[in-house]
């Protein structure tokens, strides 16, 4: 397959990719005209995503990622050396297009993360932590905007829901799931602000702080935010 940035070598390669993802999903932000919708639910692990997704599904098509069938993420939680990030977050990109793909048709879909955060939040973490190279982070990267260019051709305009809280309650959300040894304040220190960083991009229709509400009543907002929009 030939890419747009095949002519381009490292950092301007990852840079371009970058440009054009965050450029795709900023367009599909404002698709006034657009017949079908995207929900997405922004927010880093521990954020409650998950949980308020379960609840969706039992009234909208939801894509509600099961990160414990990913093969590498409980070495990650547990500090093993043999962690894979790439094959990691090549598992999750893959796993929500799959999704999108099979539900084209549908009016109405809400995805248990946005896309954008895999490569954007995730990835690049793992990038500049030294857990992935540049060119496996552009691989996934292509992913994203391949990805993008799916939910345009769907013809889907895209709301954002940012669900937040402070790093402490996410390391303890997540230790507390996982029952595995933890990553650190430092790394949730990292995500939350990566997060932050992305949601003032994407401009979400809502954000809700989820120390400070139920799964159910954060389900009612996020209901109210795509009744309204």
């Amino acid at each position: 397959m030939i890419h747009k940035d095949d002519g381009l070598t490292g950092d301007r390669r990852r840079e371009w990719a970058e440009r054009e993802l965050l450029s795709l999903a900023r367009q599909s932000t404002v698709a006034e005209t657009a017949s079908r919708r995207v929900v997405t639910l922004l927010g880093a692990t521990g954020s409650g995503k998950t949980t308020i997704a379960t609840l969706l599904a039992r009234s909208f098509p939801t894509y509600v990622e099961r990160a414990t069938a990913n093969p590498e993420l409980h070495k990650l939680l547990a500090g093993e050396a043999s962690f894979d990030a790439s094959h990691s977050q090549k598992w999750f990109t893959e796993s929500v297009a799959q999704f999108i793909q099979s539900s084209q048709t549908d009016p109405l879909i809400i995805l248990d993360q946005d896309p954008v955060a895999i490569s954007l939040v995730y990835s690049k973490l793992f990038l500049a932590s030294g857990h992935m190279t540049s060119d496996e982070y552009v691989k996934l990267l292509r992913l994203s905007i391949r990805i993008e260019r799916e939910l345009t051709r769907q013809d889907r305009r895209r709301s954002v829901v940012f669900l937040f809280a402070d790093p402490q309650t996410l390391r303890a959300r997540t230790v507390r799931r996982s029952m595995e040894s933890d990553v650190g304040v430092p790394w949730y220190e990292d995500v939350h602000r990566r997060f932050e960083e992305l949601s003032r991009v994407l401009a979400p229709e809502a954000s809700i702080d989820t120390r400070n509400v139920t799964a159910e009543q954060a389900r009612m907002r996020v209901q109210e935010a795509i009744r309204y929009v």
